[in-house]
C-alpha cells in the first residue's frame, strides 16, 4: 500500500512544471516576439522627408516589423553618394541583427539610391537577403524631370547634385541591378495626367519608365506620384508581398 502511495506521488511530481514568475513569462514572450520581427528600411524620394513614409512605417510597426525610416537630404548629394550613406546605415543594422534579412520599401528616387547601395562593394549581405518594394521608381529616367531642365526655377530647386541627375539621365543602368535572388515588387501609379507623357502615368513617371532590366513583379495602382505612399491599397499590397501571401506573377 505504501509503495502504491509513493508511486502515485512520484507520477504527480513528474507532471508538475516549474512555475515562472510574471516577469520571466513576460520576458520570454518579448524574446519570442523580437525573434519573429522582420527588419525593414524605408527610403523616401527626392525633395521629401521621412514623413513621406510615415503611414507605411506606422502600419508595418503594428504588424511587428522593426522599421528604420531613413532620412537623407536628397538634394545635397549625388545618388551614389546617398547610396554610400545608406550602406553605412545598413552595416550598423546588420551588426545588431547578423544573418537577418533586411527588407526595403522605397519611393521614387529612393529606389535608385537603394539599387546603387546594393551594388556597393561593402554593402552587407543581410541587405541582399531581404525583399525590395519600389514605389513609383524612375528606373528609366523621367521625361518630366528632363523637360523641367529647361526651367531656371526647376534647376534652382533641384540643385546640381541628384536633382541634376534626374533632369539629365534617360536611364540609370549605371547603378547596377538587383541581386538575382532578391524578390522585387514594383508598385506603379496610373492616376496621372501630364501633357509630356503619352501613356499611363502617375503625373511624374510613366509606367514604362519604371521598368527594370532584372526580374521583378508589378502591381498598377490608381494613385498619383505625390500621394501613392499614403494609399491604403499600396500599404496592403506591400504587406502581402512581405508576408509571402501575394500571388503576383513576375513581369521579367
Amino acid at each position: 500500500m505504501k509503495f502504491l502511495k509513493f508511486f502515485l506521488l512520484f507520477l504527480v511530481i513528474l507532471q508538475i512544471k516549474p512555475i515562472k514568475s510574471k516577469a520571466e513569462d513576460m520576458n520570454s514572450k518579448a524574446e519570442d516576439k523580437n525573434q519573429k520581427k522582420q527588419t525593414l528600411v524605408c527610403v523616401h524620394g527626392f525633395f521629401r522627408t521621412k514623413l513621406n513614409m510615415y503611414l507605411i512605417e506606422k502600419s508595418l510597426k503594428k504588424d511587428n516589423f522593426e522599421v528604420f525610416n531613413w532620412r537623407y537630404k536628397s538634394r545635397d548629394k549625388y545618388i551614389n553618394e546617398h547610396a554610400e550613406d545608406l550602406v553605412k546605415e545598413l552595416i550598423e543594422i546588420a551588426k545588431k541583427n547578423p544573418s537577418k534579412p533586411i527588407n526595403f520599401v522605397t519611393h521614387s528616387m529612393g529606389g535608385l539610391v537603394l539599387r546603387s547601395a546594393l551594388n556597393h562593394p561593402i554593402c552587407p549581405v543581410e541587405a541582399k537577403m531581404g525583399k525590395a518594394i519600389l514605389i513609383a521608381a524612375p528606373n528609366q529616367g523621367s521625361i518630366v524631370a528632363q523637360k523641367l531642365a529647361s526651367s531656371k526655377l526647376a534647376r534652382f530647386l533641384f540643385k546640381d547634385k541628384a536633382g541634376s541627375e534626374l533632369m539629365a539621365k534617360k536611364d540609370f543602368e549605371d547603378l547596377g541591378v538587383f541581386p538575382p535572388d532578391m524578390d522585387v515588387l514594383q508598385i506603379v501609379g496610373t492616376l496621372g495626367v501630364n501633357p509630356w507623357i503619352n501613356e499611363k502615368n502617375d503625373g511624374k513617371v510613366a509606367v514604362s519608365e519604371t521598368k527594370l532590366n532584372s526580374p521583378y513583379k508589378q502591381i498598377d495602382v490608381k494613385a498619383s506620384h505625390s500621394w501613392i505612399c499614403y494609399s491604403p491599397k499600396v500599404i496592403r499590397y506591400l504587406k502581402e508581398f512581405l508576408k509571402e501571401t501575394s500571388s503576383i506573377d513576375p513581369v521579367f
